[in-house]
């Protein structure tokens, strides 16, 4: 029987049956024994290159695992390239003793027992001498207002009580004493107060950036009570509805301005009228290290004696000239308490060559504190003749 026939393609034959023919190229096995092996010194074929693949070729598993990878490795360089934000207000150590938040935000605290009764009497003792009419910062011109009718002294640093009292703002505020302004205390008298103001400054102003140019802004004020106060002359924030009973010794603490240097305007505040007399000690922090201004000084006699006397006490040699309110004979104790019931009375006047005499002399009340100099007279001045 005859062998069927084969087609080069490997097709069927006529037949039926599949033909078989060798791919293009390939050696006969006659041919392929015949041929001689390849040399030693011939270089291997490279490598051929491994398929790429497109990413519709890619398991769906292993795109999700790049996609994840991708999006962390995204992350982590946006973590290390991210800037920490400063905090918005200055910290402050919050275990510090007798430290009470009253307020979030902003953020208002009160240390109790800040002070010791001894620090405070200390700091009233020291400031007695030197007070002298009020003045506002730099937004005012740094000159005395009808909106503050306090009497005001600032103390020097190294001035006993005031290095103790500057060490333990530091251990509050971790603040160096090179951004503290100079203790400042501060005597408010019947219906005395110091009306709505902010600590701080606006900046962007001329008189702001003047004021900022030592320092920078008040970014934080520790105001200390010197005494306790039966009625009026709180610390009070209207837009916060806080209000903050003096009590001596504790400090209240606020923030006039962002660590940014930014005035916060919810720190606005106001000294309400005092009905008993208040003492003050209060300390501003500043952004930065500040030259110190000078401390108060002594009111000089001759000052005294054309504005009259500027705080309580009694003045040998003064002769009140003001509008008589009252006359009346009377021991000195009395006079004092007749005149501390009368808020129109801002002193008294007595002829005699004792400071203190104990028997009944003649008294001038006065409603002004218009002076003369007298060798044979004394004035015992309550300290209202600011206004």
């Amino acid at each position: 029987m005859a062998a069927p026939t084969r087609c080069r393609a490997g097709r069927p034959s006529a037949c039926g049956h599949r033909s078989w023919a060798a791919p293009p190229g390939a050696l006969s096995s006659s041919a392929a024994l015949s041929a001689p092996a390849p040399s030693s010194s011939t270089p291997p074929p490279p490598p051929r290159p491994a398929p790429s693949l497109s990413p519709a070729k890619v398991p769906f598993d292993r795109r999700m695992a790049l996609a994840s990878r991708m999006t962390a490795d995204r992350k982590t360089h946006h973590d290390a390239t991210k800037q920490p934000q400063p905090p918005l207000y200055m910290p402050i150590n919050l275990n510090y003793p007798g430290l009470e938040r009253l307020h979030e935000k902003p953020p208002i605290f009160l240390c109790h027992d800040f002070l010791t009764e001894e620090e405070c009497a200390a700091l009233i003792e020291t400031a007695g001498p030197l007070l002298q009419r009020s003045k506002t910062h730099a937004v005012a011109g740094s000159e005395a207002t009808k909106g503050r009718t306090s009497l005001t002294c600032h103390l020097a640093k190294k001035v006993h009580p005031c290095p103790i009292l500057l060490q333990k703002i530091h251990m509050l505020t971790g603040k160096p004493f090179g951004h503290m302004e100079l203790p400042q205390v501060a005597r408010y008298t019947d219906s005395q107060r110091y009306v709505e103001h902010y600590d701080g400054v606006d900046p962007h102003t001329e008189a702001g950036r003047a004021f900022c140019a030592n320092g920078g802004q008040r970014i934080a004020t520790v105001l200390v009570y010197l005494n306790h106060v039966r009625e009026g002359g709180s610390t009070y924030f209207r837009r916060l509805n806080v209000d903050i009973r003096p009590k001596k010794g504790a400090a209240v603490i606020f923030f006039p301005g962002f660590m940014n240097g930014e005035l916060d305007t919810d720190a606005l505040h106001a000294g309400m009228p005092a009905v008993d007399t208040k003492w003050v000690s209060q300390v501003w922090i500043r952004q930065s290290f500040r030259e110190d201004g000078q401390p108060s000084q002594p009111v000089p006699l001759i000052e005294q004696t054309l504005v009259g006397p500027l705080h309580e006490g009694v003045y040998r040699g003064h002769c009140l000239a003001g509008d008589d309110i009252h006359e009346a004979v009377m021991t000195i104790s009395d006079a004092l308490a007749w005149a501390q019931a009368h808020p129109t009375c801002f002193g008294f006047t007595w002829q005699s060559p004792q400071r203190n005499p104990q028997g009944p002399l003649r008294i001038w009340f006065k409603s002004k504190l218009s002076v003369l100099y007298n060798e044979e007279w004394w004035t015992y001045s309550l300290g209202r003749g600011m206004d």
